[in-house]
């Protein structure tokens, strides 16, 4: 997202290299069948390190859930400690409108006239995701909050580094050091 647009997108479905459980399967449709020749994460993770750069990124309940999951993939692999700024949708959100006391994505979404054509799907959900936090950073900053860093300072939390393996080197070292046609054009 730059200036309130989406211009890019990264998605594709990972072989988790095991079954996927039915609960699984029953929220987001994702088979084993629609998985069998995707690739595994181990071969997708510097594609994904490669599209992000040092660019922020955003999630709903990006600090307790998805930064987890990466940085664990991140650990394993030993492939770079990625040091970009998260920015949580959710804790803006419970900032912005205090007044609420659900803050799921569904429901900010609703709240703020964001379509969501698709839930339960990583790209539809990052896409709403998006434009949640555009509309947060709009209600922030009619808040007195201008930029990036001063809605980060004044809500302490919506700011975190996500935390890779140990004594890895930074995503910027790591794709310097890789060739550019791993992440293609």
């Amino acid at each position: 997202i730059q200036r309130g647009k989406e211009v890019d997108s990264f998605s594709t479905l990972i072989n988790p290299l095991r079954p996927i459980p039915a609960q699984a399967t029953a929220v987001h449709g994702i088979s084993d069948a629609m998985v069998a020749t995707a690739p595994s994460l181990d071969e997708m993770l510097p594609k994904f390190l490669g599209f992000v750069g040092e660019d922020v990124l955003s999630g709903h309940n990006a600090i307790r859930f998805d930064g987890p999951f990466l940085s664990n993939a991140l650990r394993r692999f030993k492939v770079a400690d990625l040091d970009n700024f998260v920015m949580d949708t959710l804790i803006l959100s419970q900032r912005a409108q205090p007044q609420y006391r659900v803050h799921n994505l569904e429901t900010v979404a609703a709240r703020l006239n964001v379509a969501q054509p698709g839930a339960h799907r990583a790209l539809q959900d990052a896409s709403v995701t998006g434009r949640v936090l555009v509309e947060l950073l709009m209600i922030l900053s009619g808040q007195g909050q201008r930029s990036f860093m001063q809605v980060a300072k004044k809500h302490g939390v919506p700011l975190g580094r996500i935390k890779g393996s140990t004594g890895g080197q930074s995503v910027k070292a790591y794709l310097e050091t890789m060739s550019g046609s791993l992440f293609g054009p």
